[in-house]
Protein backbone atom coordinates (compact mmCIF):
# COMPACT_ATOMS: atom_id res chain seq x y z
CA UNK A 1 0.00 0.00 0.00
CA UNK A 2 1.36 3.42 -0.94
CA UNK A 3 1.56 6.21 1.66
CA UNK A 4 -1.26 8.14 -0.02
CA UNK A 5 -3.46 5.05 0.02
CA UNK A 6 -2.69 4.37 3.68
CA UNK A 7 -3.54 7.96 4.64
CA UNK A 8 -6.79 7.82 2.66
CA UNK A 9 -7.75 4.52 4.30
CA UNK A 10 -6.95 5.85 7.77
CA UNK A 11 -9.09 8.95 7.19
CA UNK A 12 -11.95 6.79 5.91
CA UNK A 13 -11.79 4.50 8.96
CA UNK A 14 -11.73 7.48 11.35
CA UNK A 15 -14.73 9.10 9.65
CA UNK A 16 -16.72 5.85 9.66
CA UNK A 17 -15.98 5.14 13.31
CA UNK A 18 -16.83 8.76 14.24
CA UNK A 19 -20.25 8.31 12.68
CA UNK A 20 -21.14 5.36 14.92
CA UNK A 21 -23.70 6.03 17.66
CA UNK A 22 -22.13 6.89 21.01
CA UNK A 23 -18.66 7.55 19.62
CA UNK A 24 -17.34 10.87 20.89
CA UNK A 25 -13.70 10.77 19.81
CA UNK A 26 -11.51 8.70 17.49
CA UNK A 27 -7.77 8.43 17.02
CA UNK A 28 -5.25 6.13 15.42
CA UNK A 29 -1.91 4.90 16.76
CA UNK A 30 0.75 2.60 15.42
CA UNK A 31 1.05 0.93 18.85
CA UNK A 32 -1.47 0.50 21.65
CA UNK A 33 -1.32 3.04 24.50
CA UNK A 34 0.93 2.06 27.40
CA UNK A 35 2.45 -0.84 25.48
CA UNK A 36 6.16 -0.97 24.90
CA UNK A 37 6.17 -2.80 21.60
CA UNK A 38 7.51 -1.02 18.59
CA UNK A 39 10.36 1.18 17.53
CA UNK A 40 12.65 3.27 19.66
CA UNK A 41 14.71 6.39 18.98
CA UNK A 42 17.75 7.92 20.61
CA UNK A 43 17.28 11.47 21.84
CA UNK A 44 19.42 14.25 23.27
CA UNK A 45 18.23 17.06 25.50
CA UNK A 46 18.69 20.70 24.54
CA UNK A 47 20.95 22.46 27.01
CA UNK A 48 22.51 19.27 28.35
CA UNK A 49 25.98 18.19 27.35
CA UNK A 50 26.16 14.85 25.53
CA UNK A 51 27.82 12.38 27.89
CA UNK A 52 28.21 9.54 25.38
CA UNK A 53 25.20 7.60 26.68
CA UNK A 54 22.09 7.13 24.59
CA UNK A 55 18.70 8.15 25.93
CA UNK A 56 16.27 5.74 24.30
CA UNK A 57 12.53 6.44 24.03
CA UNK A 58 9.63 4.49 22.58
CA UNK A 59 8.28 5.82 19.31
CA UNK A 60 4.82 5.61 17.78
CA UNK A 61 2.85 7.41 15.13
CA UNK A 62 -0.48 8.88 16.25
CA UNK A 63 -3.27 10.88 14.66
CA UNK A 64 -4.03 14.47 15.62
CA UNK A 65 -6.81 13.60 18.09
CA UNK A 66 -4.76 10.95 19.96
CA UNK A 67 -4.31 12.82 23.24
CA UNK A 68 -7.84 14.25 23.20
CA UNK A 69 -9.28 10.78 22.62
CA UNK A 70 -7.29 9.39 25.55
CA UNK A 71 -8.30 12.48 27.56
CA UNK A 72 -4.60 12.95 28.31
CA UNK A 73 -2.60 16.14 28.48
CA UNK A 74 0.82 16.46 26.96
CA UNK A 75 3.05 18.03 29.60
CA UNK A 76 6.18 20.04 29.07
CA UNK A 77 8.80 20.52 31.74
Amino acid sequence: MQDKEAVALARKVVEQVKSLPGVTSVALASTLPLSFNGNTDWIRFVGRAYNGEHNEVNEREVSSDYFATLQAKLLRR
